[in-house]
């Protein structure tokens, strides 16, 4: 199934590779948050618990609601976790963006 969404004509183990490599460059939104300082591991934990009892809510949104970060915050840290997931993505040559701003 991997090898049918990835490309029609990759072998189902190139699939998975590629498809292991794109998990491994891509850092969740939370762990980012920790990586920048913004919140702790433990917040991280109670918004994880809080997301888990709101399955629909978003984990940025479960932040705010926590009171750790405000919503432009958020805002401006999701713009940031999209630009790096596309510097990223650029540097190993498996993706293309017309332009990032900074």
């Amino acid at each position: 199934m991997i090898a049918s969404i990835l490309s029609p004509f990759a072998s189902e183990r190139g699939a998975r590779s590629c498809y292991q490599a794109i998990v491994v460059m891509v850092i969740p939104f939370g762990e980012f948050l920790v990586r920048r300082g913004l919140i702790d591991r433990y917040q991280l934990l109670q918004v994880l618990q809080f997301q888990a009892a709101y399955p629909a809510v978003a984990l940025g949104e479960c932040v705010v609601a926590l009171g750790f970060l405000g919503l432009r915050e958020i805002e401006l840290q999701l713009i940031e976790h999209d630009a790096e997931r596309a510097r990223r993505r650029l540097a190993r040559g498996t993706g293309t963006v017309a332009a990032i701003t900074e």
